[in-house]
């Protein structure tokens, strides 16, 4: 079953690398598009009046469209990440029907007492190792969860330091944003590796018993 589990790591770790880089070109275009509010209150001459229309009106534009773009990332990695675990188990399945198929015929049962081999479901049982797959299901939506709630907190952090300091303060709200999710991923990324290790040390003992 190496395979199959270690197909999910690899699938998983690039999944959140996708979560982090989409995070990214989502709060960049966001904290550019306060920029641009904010270079436009300058233009007005009518610096009050356009700041605030700058406070209402990207506030209103720019962080709606962050947020629901962060949210459709968010579940299309979700999605992904489900389809491919689901593909998994089903491939899981597929190789213990194998094993269950192979073995069926085989002499040890009756050497063993049996007057017939058991059925694949009271050997492997219906639904194999579905529990441990379902279980790194939910902590993988957890960690890509975690990378776009923290993308989405320090975007509207990134566009208040924009709002509050004009275009000069555009650079370092990317720094920050950038820096942010880039830990967020790393944090992600570990967590996940080690509920995979836990992961494959069920399998493995449940397969052996």
């Amino acid at each position: 079953v190496s395979p199959v589990i270690n197909g999910i790591k690899n699938t998983v770790v690039g999944l959140l690398g996708g979560a982090k880089e989409k995070a990214k070109e989502v709060a960049v275009r966001a904290v550019d598009r306060a920029k641009e509010g904010a270079i436009t209150a300058i233009q007005t001459g009518n610096v009050r009046q356009a700041a605030t229309q700058v406070v209402q009106g990207t506030r209103r534009d720019v962080m709606g469209s962050a947020r629901r773009e962060f949210d459709h990332g968010r579940m299309t990695m979700r999605r992904e990440a489900s389809r491919h675990i689901n593909e998994s188990h089903r491939r899981f399945g597929r190789q213990t029907r194998g094993h269950y198929d192979r073995y069926r015929d085989s002499p040890r049962w009756a050497e063993s007492g049996m007057r017939r081999p058991p059925s694949y479901n009271s050997y492997y049982g219906a639904g194999f190792g579905k529990k441990h797959f379902k279980g790194i299901e939910k902590k993988i939506h957890r960690h890509i969860d975690k990378i776009f709630s923290r993308a989405k907190k320090h975007t509207a952090a990134g566009h208040r330091h924009v709002r509050k300091n004009g275009k000069r303060g555009a650079a370092q709200a990317k720094r920050d944003v950038k820096r942010e999710i880039t830990a967020a991923h790393k944090e992600a990324k570990g967590g996940f590796i080690a509920h995979h290790a836990a992961f494959k040390k069920a399998i493995t003992a449940l397969v052996k018993k």
